[in-house]
């Protein structure tokens, strides 16, 4: 199945809002949850999230990964709170219009 830009526009869109909501439902005393040692906690893979997606699409979009710009987000990502990881999230759906609307 092929998807159309604005059909890959909305899915991506839709994760976003579906992403957001759960997050929202995350509590306080859940945020540091980790399933296992070495497995990321919430807010760890949350601000993960912020940084793998777009970085991911604007390396597709120049066709090479940029190692310095991921360790930027990362750190920048790795500063954030929690209510800021979320709005970073919710940010997305504009990012990702903006990246993939500028694809031919």
């Amino acid at each position: 199945m092929v998807l159309t830009k604005p059909e890959l526009i909305a899915s991506l869109k839709n994760e976003v809002r579906i992403l957001v909501h759960l997050a929202g439902k995350v509590s306080p005393s859940m945020r540091e949850y980790r399933p296992t040692p070495k497995q990321r906690s919430t807010i760890e893979l949350l601000r993960y999230l912020t940084v793998m997606g777009p970085a991911l699409i604007q390396a597709a979009k120049v066709g090479a990964f940029d190692p310095a710009a991921w360790t930027a987000a990362e750190q920048a990502a790795n500063a954030m709170t929690f209510d800021q990881t979320v709005a970073a999230l919710a940010a997305h759906a504009d990012t990702y219009a903006s990246l993939v609307g500028g694809l031919s």
